[in-house]
């Protein structure tokens, strides 16, 4: 599994580079928007590898760490409330955090990393 972000060699796409590669009558907005939404996917998915090779690893720090990249992504794309994402992000990190200390207790463990709740 790599952790390092890969760096693509091809210069950034543009609008007219995606626009490009479009389906016939496909708007160039809808392209740009499903390239953005790809991009997005790509780092959510780094960010679940980095977190899940952090809690194998015994690195609770750098695990919350990719939770709250995580979390702070999932904000930008939402219009959450800022205080409903405060509260899901304390709460992830303490049951985290209770997880690692406690591994025995499933109660403390996200229920995405295997715990009961």
């Amino acid at each position: 599994m790599n952790l390092r972000p890969t760096l693509d060699p091809r210069p950034p796409a543009s609008v007219t580079d995606i626009t490009t590669r479009l389906p016939f009558n496909a708007s160039p907005e809808r392209a740009f928007a499903n390239h953005q939404a790809q991009q997005r996917a790509a780092h959510r998915r780094q960010l679940d590898d980095l977190a899940a090779a952090c809690v194998a690893g015994n690195n609770v720090l750098m695990a919350v760490n990719a939770e709250l990249a995580r979390f702070y992504e999932l904000a930008d794309e939402t219009d959450f409330d800022s205080g409903q994402v405060r509260r899901a992000i304390v709460l992830r990190m303490s049951r985290m955090i209770m997880g690692h200390l406690y591994p025995d207790h499933q109660a403390y463990v996200p229920a995405d990393m295997g715990g009961a709740s």
